[in-house]
């Protein structure tokens, strides 16, 4: 793997994480069954400076050559009282720039968040993925994630 360096994101890095999550998003048009409002790009905006000035999140970032090659967007999540286990790491987002896809950038980021949410007390950590992504599935798989739940959604007519 080329030298790659995780390092948590400042608010400096907001502007270029905001283009990153909008490319993501346009990607995965093709996975969703709702469409996006016109301009997303703001609320976009707003989730990015709200994870950079929350505790209960972090944005980890994967620089090569002084460039943002990867980003991970992670937040905790508490589990209803009922359960044994309560708190969840939650990566919401993961993009890795497509020209440096398959040389283990993703699965750096990924360790990284696991790491912190160790230190934070998350007894589990979940990420989601569209079914029809079958190349995101395999790789979770291959990190040792396991399928968890299914959610199902149906249009009311």
């Amino acid at each position: 793997m080329t030298d790659v360096t995780i390092r948590k994101a400042e608010m400096k890095d907001a502007e270029q994480i905001t283009k990153m999550l909008i490319e993501l998003a346009i990607h995965l048009k093709e996975f969703q069954q709702f469409k996006y409002k016109s301009d997303f790009s703001e609320v976009y905006s707003k989730r990015v400076k709200k994870h950079l000035s929350h505790n209960k999140n972090f944005i980890l970032i994967a620089e090569s050559k002084s460039e943002i090659a990867g980003v991970i967007v992670a937040s905790y999540e508490k589990l209803y009282d009922e359960f044994k286990v309560n708190k969840f790491g939650y990566i919401e987002e993961i993009i890795i720039s497509p020209d440096k896809r398959g040389i283990g950038i993703g699965k750096k980021l990924i360790k990284e968040a696991g790491k912190i949410f160790k230190e934070n007390n998350a007894e589990y950590y979940y990420i989601h993925t569209y079914p029809k992504n079958k190349i995101n599935t395999e790789i979770y798989k291959k990190l040792g994630f396991e399928e968890f739940e299914l959610s199902m959604v149906k249009k009311i007519e």
